[in-house]
């Protein structure tokens, strides 16, 4: 769609991902005119490109407990929320032999002092639900981890955005923030708005260079590798402090392997190593021994948006709202805090604009309103009908 002139409203939300999508839905649900501006289309970014886990928090308990009550109190709402997008509910967490046994009892006590829900399992009872496990476990413990569809999800809360009068401009590039005006130069004309919300994820610094403005901003690699079976019928964690390969995922017929973390230079150029995919491989087969005899059948990245620190495993994933005039962005998060992380903008948009109206989200109920195929080089790539095209939903929500 070309822009035949200016287009204005209270919000323009720079980010079609999961928190900019939510952004669109929360503040148009107050009242307000938003028009999200996406230069790819919607979930062609990070939000299209994680493992699919919706976090019950038991990966952060130990040491990220902020996020780690976020996230056990966000993965329920989305649930709630759109429960045709949940692939797979439950999870383990396994300790294999051999390995640091004071962890255990750290692990355990960090979920009760989170109130995140857990159930020690037998190891015998649980070799029977997911044979392809490793003998060498000697203890678990189920917690309740999803797996979240992104397309079904978002495309639905995105449709319902657009019913509520939320304007999406998709493969439309911000060349140029101009605050004086409190313009927004696209590739495809201006738009102008009262507040601008950077949902831009691990570009969110790059974007704010274009106005001369600084952000704190990490960006760290996560690489998945695809197997074209399923593996396990609930998420595996391993019971051990985050590292690289500890964790695989149900997807639908197939398995998802990640992730690993390493800082990122350059969005634009991302190079995968072949020493970085053959960790994944070892440290998986530690889990499912199989995987040693698999070859799978691709693997996709993407960039976490991490608030800066000093190790990018040690970093907190908990967000920041940042509040620069004219410029509201959002960093750090899990696509499972993005309702939240959402709202929380949206009450500052808000405040900035004298707007007394509360956040309607967390009740929402979605109904199921996307059937095609998604963006290539995404989490649910092979899953969709090859027959139905991506334009055509993207016809429907763009504006």
């Amino acid at each position: 769609m070309d822009l035949k002139s200016v287009m204005e409203a209270d919000v323009a939300v720079i980010g079609g991902g999961a928190t900019g999508i939510f952004t669109a839905l929360d503040l148009t649900l107050r009242g307000l005119s938003v028009i999200v501006i996406e230069k790819g289309s919607l979930l062609s970014g990070t939000s299209g490109k994680f493992h699919g886990l919706l976090h019950s928090g038991a990966r952060y308990a130990v040491d990220d407990k902020q996020a780690a009550k976020e996230c056990r109190e966000e993965s329920k709402t989305l649930a709630r929320m759109a429960p045709f997008a949940i692939v797979s509910r439950g999870g383990f967490f396994v300790h294999l032999k051999g390995e640091q046994d004071r962890y255990i009892d750290t692990f355990v006590n960090a979920l009760a002092q989170c109130g995140i829900s857990f159930e020690k399992i037998e190891v015998a009872s649980l070799l029977k639900v997911e044979p392809q496990l490793t003998k060498e476990v000697d203890f678990a413990v189920k917690v309740d981890d999803m797996v979240l569809d992104p397309f079904r999800f978002f495309y639905s809360a995105a449709t319902y955005a657009k019913r509520k009068g939320a304007k999406f401009l998709l493969r439309n590039r911000v060349s140029e923030l101009n605050p004086s005006g409190k313009v927004i130069k696209t590739d495809k004309g201006d738009v102008k708005a009262k507040i601008v919300v950077n949902a831009t994820g691990p570009w969110a610094a790059k974007l704010l260079r274009a106005s001369g403005k600084e952000i704190e901003l990490m960006p760290a690699l996560g690489i998945m590798l695809v197997y074209e079976r399923k593996l396990v019928h609930s998420v595996i964690n391993r019971l051990r402090a985050p590292s690289d390969g500890d964790i695989i995922v149900p997807f639908y017929e197939r398995s998802i392997l990640g992730t690993t973390a390493q800082l990122v230079e350059d969005l634009d150029k991302i190079e995968i190593s072949e020493d970085d995919i053959k960790l994944l491989q070892e440290q998986g087969a530690q889990l499912i021994p199989s995987i040693s005899d698999l070859q799978y059948s691709r693997l996709y990245f993407s960039a976490r948006p991490l608030v800066r620190g000093s190790d990018p495993r040690e970093t907190t994933r908990d967000f920041q709202v940042i509040d620069d005039d004219w410029i509201i962005s959002v960093i750090g998060g899990k696509l499972t805090t993005s309702r939240l992380m959402a709202e929380s903008v949206s009450d500052l948009v808000c405040e900035k604009l004298g707007l007394k109206a509360e956040s309607q989200t967390k009740s929402l109920r979605l109904s199921s309103a996307f059937e095609s195929t998604p963006v290539k080089g995404s989490i649910a790539e092979e899953v969709y009908e090859p027959g139905m095209s991506l334009a055509l939903a993207e016809e429907k929500i763009s504006s």
